[in-house]
This record gives structure tokens, C-alpha cells and sequence, in this order.
């Protein structure tokens, strides 16, 4: 079953990556859908049958991915001038925070 867990991880891993749309081309996933795959992913990883530190692991490269979202969009969010642009980045971060959940 960790087999299964791991290449489902792996294949959904696209939709899990978090960044602003850019250029006026829409996320591929709604934010509440991408909620929602966050919480698969950590379903599967929790009721998996893997030790107590590949759970860890697992989660942990969720999580670090996450944190890697929210720098890059706060380090951004200075630098737009448009009120638009700042707040699509400011949705990014709070959709960063509220997937960290």
C-alpha cells in the first residue's frame, strides 16, 4: 500500500504546487479545490502504513514547499505596483497559510 501512497503523492505533486497566476492565465485548480488536494495528501500520508519518519519526510516536503510559496510571494509583494497584482499575491499568501493548516 506505501507503493501506492508514494506514486499518487508523486502524480498529484503538479497540483500541489502553489504560485500566483501569471500573465492572466487562471491556476489550474480553483483554491478551494487545491485545498482539497492538500488534504488528500496529507490523508494518504497519516492512515498510510509507513514508519512514524517517512510520515515525517512526507510531510515535511508538503510543508517545505509551502514555506517556499510564501517567501516567494511575500519577498514579491513590495515590488508590485499595482493594487491588482498585490492583491493576487496577497491571496497567495493566505492560501499558503491556510493549506499549512
Amino acid at each position: 500500500m506505501n507503493a501506492f501512497i508514494e506514486d499518487i503523492l508523486s502524480r498529484i505533486q503538479d497540483l500541489l504546487e502553489l504560485a500566483p497566476p501569471e500573465n492572466g492565465f487562471p491556476a489550474p485548480l480553483s483554491s478551494d479545490d487545491q485545498l482539497f488536494m492538500f488534504e488528500t495528501a496529507g490523508v494518504l500520508i497519516v492512515n498510510g502504513e509507513s514508519p512514524a519518519e517517512r510520515k515525517q519526510a512526507l510531510m515535511r516536503s508538503l510543508l517545505d514547499a509551502l514555506m517556499e510559496a510564501f517567501a516567494c510571494c511575500f519577498a514579491k509583494l513590495p515590488q508590485e505596483a499595482g493594487e491588482e497584482r498585490q492583491a493576487v499575491l496577497a491571496d497567495c499568501l493566505s492560501h499558503a497559510v491556510g493549506f499549512a493548516r
